[in-house]
């Protein structure tokens, strides 16, 4: 259940990042990560994928959640924390990946 649960929020993180990015660089809403924080190219850039991730994520949870419970019904609540735990973690890297690959450490983009 927990899998479930943390599923659906990142679903629907990911779905309100999307619907409504933030528009300035700040401390409270939106991908806040250091590199995301550079300046304005790096932070639309983390929100526009960082939305993609976590629906992505959000919908991997929820599937394999679902799919643990119906077969492994005696499985700890431990594990599936540890599930979830693993996919946030691929999330963030995910994200910051993909930023450090398209810019350089000062922000700007890399050319091709």
């Amino acid at each position: 259940m927990p899998l479930l649960v943390g599923g659906i929020i990142l679903l629907i993180a990911g779905i309100i990042l999307k619907l409504f990015p933030p528009t300035k660089i700040n401390n409270f809403y939106g991908w806040r990560s250091n590199y995301a924080q550079k300046n304005k190219k790096t932070w639309n850039e983390a929100q526009k994928y960082g939305a993609k991730q976590l629906i992505s994520g959000g919908i991997i949870a929820i599937i394999v959640g679902s799919i643990l419970v119906n077969i492994f019904t005696e499985l700890s609540k431990h594990f599936y924390g540890l599930v979830f735990l693993i996919i946030v973690v691929l999330v963030i890297y995910r994200v910051e990946h993909h930023l450090r690959k398209i810019f350089d450490e000062k922000g700007n983009r890399k050319e091709k």
